[in-house]
């Protein structure tokens, strides 16, 4: 219910970049964890950072794409998305075998930072501007 009220309030580019250095800064935390308890309790806090990022990119698509082309558009994210889990999982696997799993954790950090990073300046969400609601009369 948030996330509806926030693009419509907020510049889309700055709110997807805060979203996702949320995102990073959760990371970061769990990386820090210093027990077992706090990681759980930093993991949930994440899980539910992670699920505004999910959904202010889904609703920003969707506000973005012209009715004619929603179908294909969305279909495209969902591919992008359900084939980019597993393969994330892999490497997200192998890393945390490979290295300890706070490094692990601070190399995700860092590639949610670069994902924020890249959603400012000139990118392309920096530039859009979403029409203005019509109001209810």
């Amino acid at each position: 219910m948030a996330v509806p009220q926030l693009i419509k309030r907020l510049p889309v580019g700055p709110l997807m970049a805060a979203c996702l250095a949320a995102n990073a800064a959760g990371l970061v935390l769990l990386s820090a964890a210093p027990s077992d308890a706090w990681g759980l309790l930093l993991f949930c806090g994440y899980e539910l950072v992670y699920v505004v990022v999910i959904m202010t990119g889904i609703t920003v698509r969707q506000m973005l794409t012209p009715d004619h082309l929603q179908a294909r558009v969305n279909t495209a994210g969902r591919l992008i998305a359900y084939a980019g889990q597993p393969a994330g999982a892999v490497l997200g696997g192998v890393l945390a075998e490979l290295l300890p799993i706070r490094l692990t954790f601070g190399l995700l950090a860092a590639g949610a930072g670069l994902a924020g990073w890249s959603c400012l300046g000139t990118g392309p969400l920096a530039a859009v501007e979403l029409p203005a609601p019509a109001s209810a009369s």
